[in-house]
């Protein structure tokens, strides 16, 4: 039991040093595993996270590039923001093109990623109506997360206005 445990530890150190924000050391276990298995998409989105986390623009592109047509289109809807992201940063718009279409329209990576290729072709109005669905995205979010009290501690009601209460009995 313990050995099986051992393993599993092993196996999934990446995931622990990008959990714990050890950028380099987990893109090197994702590299080293990848070496053993080049097609293993959460692998590959390991990696692609952690050259996202690193700002390494020009390595994310040139893995994304490299390895699109190694996935199938589901695999490729994951990998698309990132990808796109690393294609903006390296001015690669064909590239981001490409990555864009990928990402649903009705979310707010979708909606934001065509407001800037819009702005880079400057369609302003394309633009400007991707820009209201990713506002609108995001006021849909923000009107959830409140709705489940997942927004961030909200003041008691006496915090908000201690007059209301007569402390002086307690």
């Amino acid at each position: 039991m313990l050995s099986q445990q051992g393993a599993e530890t092993i196996k999934d150190q990446e995931r622990w040093f990008e959990k714990l924000h050890n950028w380099d050391k987990a893109k090197t276990a994702y590299e080293e595993r990848l070496n053993d298995n080049p097609k293993d998409v959460d692998l590959r989105l390991g990696q692609m996270r952690c050259l996202e986390a690193l700002g390494e623009w020009g390595q994310l592109h040139d893995v994304a590039s490299k390895h699109w047509e190694d996935y199938s289109s589901e695999a490729q809807q994951r990998m698309a923001r990132m990808a796109a992201a690393a294609a903006w940063g390296m001015g690669r718009w064909d590239s981001m093109d490409q990555y864009v279409k990928c990402l649903p329209q009705d979310t707010q990576d979708g909606a934001f990623y065509r407001a800037v290729l819009a702005v880079h072709r400057e369609v302003y109005v394309d633009a400007q109506q991707h820009i209201d669905k990713a506002r609108e995205l995001v006021r849909k979010y923000d009107y959830i997360l409140k709705i489940l009290g997942l927004r961030g501690p909200q003041p008691l009601p006496f915090q908000q206005s201690p007059k209301r209460f007569d402390c002086s009995i307690i």
